[in-house]
């Protein structure tokens, strides 16, 4: 399975797709694989190989350092995968980083759907299933 999803990424990280006239054509590639990209993570997730989606995620945040957007989407990722492999302590820190950078920075050009899943998390102290 590991070796289909990279040939995924390779494949989606050496064509690219086609784009709309807003943008260049490197920025929609660019969005379009990142794209791409959280979705094969969220499958990984959903397959509970929670490890390799971690360190994937973690990869695409760095190559796109700019984009806030997706970092809090990623932090909560990366949250989520611990909470979901049930690291409680090491998800509760991610949780509660991200909704410190939220209250700490003026966060209303970003999503957010992260903050508020984080603080239902934290505050109704939800038990991952199984």
């Amino acid at each position: 399975m590991r070796i289909l999803i990279y040939i995924l990424l390779v494949f989606v990280l050496s064509f690219g797709f086609s784009g709309c006239a807003s943008q260049s054509k490197e920025e929609i590639q660019n969005s379009e694989i990142t794209t791409v990209q959280l979705l094969l993570i969220r499958n990984l997730i959903f397959q509970r190989n929670f490890d390799l989606a971690i360190e994937m995620l973690r990869y695409v945040k760095e190559q796109n350092p700019e984009d806030m957007s997706l970092h809090v989407e990623i932090d909560y990722e990366i949250a989520f995968s611990f909470w979901k492999k049930k690291d409680i302590e090491e998800s509760k820190k991610h949780f509660e980083k991200l909704i410190a950078f939220y209250d700490e920075n003026d966060a209303k050009d970003i999503p957010q759907w992260p903050y508020f899943l984080s603080k239902k998390i934290l505050e109704d102290k939800i038990i991952p299933s199984l």
